[in-house]
């Protein structure tokens, strides 16, 4: 079904013959558009792909996102990125189901994962750039290979830009950003996660888990948020999910944009 959603346009460049975008169903709460929302766009909008990410749902709350996806006429979920407490039979619905064949998992919740009884899976499993835990640390070999985040990337390369960063963590992050940046060089990359970066630093906030100023953000004010990508053309895997709070409708609209950058 590759390169057949009807928001792909038809006169695309040769650089995204083998390279898609599609739009996400999210779970961040409290802020964007909801996840059930997005679900009930999934008619309105006619799609029969989409990617998910139940990243804050717990078990009983997945299973409401999957009972609602059954009642719509999506056909295929190609892409899920997944938690430390989805075991084999979670991972066996998405993959038999749905046909998801790509998933990826932060570097700090791999652990699980290793688990032999996951061997079928772990080379389909992508470790992300994520705050926390180098690749240095994380057995790459065991995995499929690693998950770009680029807004991530893009926020940790520009760290001693932001207002009010102490030094100390300006270097922990450019220590990261080396370490990530080293990563994208060296691994596979099955997937990436496509989110926001504005110009203004000023439209950044503060992450209280880690400390840090950020402006890699997960809603879009405006499409020139995207234009940071085009550096990074180089590194687009064949499978890119957008990783966005906004509605189904507003991140066709990113896609669209973004495949005329290419």
């Amino acid at each position: 079904m590759f390169g057949t959603d009807w928001f792909r346009p038809s006169n695309l460049s040769q650089y995204w013959q083998n390279r898609e975008i599609l739009p996400s169903i999210t779970t961040i709460p409290g802020f964007g558009t909801a996840w059930s929302q997005k679900v009930a766009e999934i008619g309105k909008l006619g799609l029969k792909r989409a990617c998910i990410f139940p990243t804050c749902l717990k078990y009983d709350k997945r299973q409401e996102l999957y009972k609602e996806l059954e009642k719509t006429d999506l056909k295929q979920i190609p892409f899920a990125h997944i938690r430390d407490d989805f075991d084999i039979h979670e991972l066996g619905y998405l993959r038999d189901r749905w046909g998801t064949e790509v998933f990826n998992i932060h570097t700090r919740n791999y652990h699980n994962f290793l688990n032999p009884v996951f061997d079928g899976f772990r080379k389909n499993i992508f470790i992300e750039i994520s705050p926390g835990t180098l690749f240095s640390q994380v057995p790459m070999e065991s995995f499929g290979g690693m998950c770009i985040d680029f807004a991530h990337l893009e926020n940790d390369s520009h760290s001693p830009e932001y207002p009010n960063q102490n030094q100390e963590i300006i270097e922990r992050l450019k220590t990261r950003f080396s370490d990530h940046d080293q990563a994208v060089k060296t691994f596979k990359a099955g997937c990436s996660h496509i989110s926001a970066y504005p110009k203004n630093k000023w439209d950044g906030y503060l992450d209280k888990d880690w400390n840090e100023i950020r402006c890699d953000l997960h809603v879009y004010k405006d499409l020139s948020d995207f234009d940071y990508l085009k550096k990074y053309f180089d590194y687009l895997p064949n499978i890119n999910a957008m990783e966005l709070q906004n509605s189904l409708e507003e991140q066709i609209k990113a896609i669209q944009y973004i495949y005329k950058m290419g």
